[in-house]
């Protein structure tokens, strides 16, 4: 097993920090996801099981508010001790899991984080079924944070067609970011997430 107190010191996380944001815009941001996964006219859902992957998921707020049909898998730097939970460096590739295997896969505020965003990228689109979704944001930003690139919706068409977009004003205040933002003073940290999901090409 990984030393999460090691790996949390490496990239400079603090777990309380961690524990303070997963209880507050975490679960605020995994119970807004929760919709479109199970939004059928979104994400379309065969009769079989659904298996997703919450890539960066924390303490798994996510796993909370999506049906218990769906079978959850999560892998983070935290060590989380519930089911099909792996604790891993997710700047260590290959991940652990065979070939087109999830049919959902979640990726949150991780891109901008990696060494190599696009080697993940095209590892995400290996691990994810011909079929399958891909939910997941981008910030357009590099200021603090820990955040090493600026990517944008052109770095996931690279691997992916995006089939949905939305700002992330949409999911903390739901109203659109194109029309409060002239009106107000938004901060660049509030102004510059956008939330994607998408398919394979």
């Amino acid at each position: 097993m990984i030393e999460m107190n090691n790996l949390l010191e490496k990239y400079k996380f603090n777990y309380n920090d961690l524990k303070k944001w997963n209880d507050t815009c975490g679960i605020k941001r995994a119970k807004f996801i929760s919709t479109f996964i199970e939004n059928p006219n979104i994400i379309k859902h065969s009769s079989k099981k659904i298996s997703l992957l919450d890539i960066a998921g924390c303490f798994g707020p996510l796993r909370r508010f999506i049906p218990n049909s769906i079978n959850y898998h999560i892998i983070d730097l935290v060590n989380n001790s519930f089911k099909n939970a792996i604790q891993w460096d997710l700047n260590k590739m290959p991940l652990p899991y065979k070939s087109k295997k999830f049919d959902i896969i979640v990726c949150l505020d991780l891109f901008n984080h990696l060494r190599e965003p696009k080697k993940f990228l095209s590892e995400i689109k290996r691990i994810l079924k011909d079929d399958g979704y891909i939910v997941l944001s981008l910030q357009k930003y590099k200021r603090g944070g820990g955040h090493l690139h600026i990517l944008d919706r052109s770095f996931i068409e690279k691997e992916f067609k995006v089939i949905k977009e939305f700002g992330v004003l949409e999911w903390i205040f739901g109203v659109n970011i194109t029309v409060i933002t002239p009106l107000i003073r938004v901060p660049l940290f509030l102004s510059s997430e956008r939330f994607y999901i998408a398919i394979k090409k």
